[in-house]
Parts: structure tokens; sequence; C-alpha cells
């Protein structure tokens, strides 16, 4: 009822979506006559990884708003990796931010990865992202490459998954990834070649795109006009 709460304590009208959702329709609006169908994969470090499904130029939304949970899907099928998945979809278990650099750290206590531990050092804090862990893998660290390696891997398994399904114009990947990451790229078309037998169009993310600030808008409008 966090919509609810909020118009009663503001009084104005309000409306929630999540980031992956406003984002796909910011970007289905600024490529628009260039593709119809368009999946936008937000991978972030506190909410794990969702995606915004846009089909024939309309957001694709079922009734319970569940749609685009990429991060539910099922990647492995061991049995010792069911026992939490009540608690959290099993590609954000795999590979969400919070498990990847819950990773790194173990590494880090275990005295492996001497090349982030240094970057870390020279940083000043041990404030973990993305860009800091393909710096180290840039400076030959092998534990965080095969980590970057194994996360990338779970990623284009998804965005197989959700290509072989809806066969979008394009898979976008952003949120905390953004074209910047070149390593993490390079990875991913790697294997995606190897996983697919058909070319898959995506690409990563602008730095500071602000996609989902146009589709907050553009729902802002559609969801007024709707009330009035």
């Amino acid at each position: 009822n966090l919509a609810e709460l909020v118009q009663k304590t503001l009084g104005h009208p309000c409306f929630i979506y999540n980031t992956a959702r406003l984002s796909a329709v910011g970007a289905y609006l600024q490529n628009k006559g260039q593709m119809k169908n368009l999946v936008y994969m937000d991978v972030t470090g506190d909410c794990g990884i969702g995606a915004g499904i846009v089909l024939g130029g309309q957001l694709y939304e079922d009734r319970n708003c569940l749609a685009g949970e990429v991060g539910d899907m099922v990647i492995r099928t061991e049995a010792d990796r069911w026992d939490d998945a009540r608690n959290q979809g099993a590609l954000e278990r795999e590979s969400g931010l919070s498990s990847v650099f819950r990773e790194a750290r173990q590494l880090l206590s275990r005295g492996l990865a001497p090349e982030l531990q240094k970057l870390l050092d020279k940083q000043g804090n041990d404030n973990l992202s993305l860009s800091i862990l393909e710096r180290a893998a840039a400076e030959f660290d092998l534990d965080i490459y095969a980590l970057l390696n194994k996360t990338t891997k779970a990623w284009a398994a998804a965005m197989v998954n959700t290509y072989a399904l809806l066969a979008p114009d394009v898979i976008i990947l952003g949120g905390a990834v953004h074209q910047n990451h070149k390593l993490i790229e390079k990875l991913l078309r790697h294997h995606l070649h190897h996983m697919y037998h058909r070319p898959i169009s995506f690409q990563l993310a602008k730095k500071g795109a602000d996609t989902h600030v146009l589709g907050a808008a553009h729902l802002s409008g559609r969801f007024l006009l709707e009330m009035s």
C-alpha cells in the first residue's frame, strides 16, 4: 500500500515502478522507429536482477507485475542449490552483484585476489564495484578474472533464455553495468557466441544514461491522463 500512503500523505497522485521497466520504456522512446521489441536487463547492487520488456512498442506487464523477473531464472539444477530458493531467485543467488561482491571479499579474506587488494589499499577503503573488479582482472588478477568470467557466463545464459523466448530486436544490459565495462562486454560476447547458435543483438547501457527518467516521465503522464 505504499503508493496509497504516499498519495494520502502528500496529497498528490503517486505510482510506483521499478527501474528496469522504466528504463525499458525510456530506451524504446529513445530508439522509437528503429525497434518494436526490446528487453532491458537491469543489474543492481541492492535489488538483484530484473528486466523490462517492450513488445510491439508496448510495455509488457502481467496483472501481478511479475513479468521480467529474470533474477528468478533457474540456470542450475543441482539439488544442493535449492535450499534458499524461497528467499532469492536462482540467477540472483548465483550472479547478482551482492553475491559477486561477497565472493570477492571471501577471496580477499583467504589471501587471494592480490591485485584487487592492492587496488583497494590504494583506494583507501574496501568499497567494491564492477569497475574495480575489471581493473584488477586487467592487472592479471586471475582470481577476479575467474569470478567475472563465471558471472558474465550466468548473465549470458539469462540473455540466451530471454532471446530464445522473445527474440527481441535487442537486449540492453544496464543498471550497474555500462559501456565503459569493456572486459565484461568481451566476456559476454564470448559466452553468447558459444552458447547460442544464432547471433544475439545486445548492448551495454551508456554510462549515466537517464533512460529510467525518460520512462518515468512518459508513464507519469499516462498515469495522470488515465486518472483525469
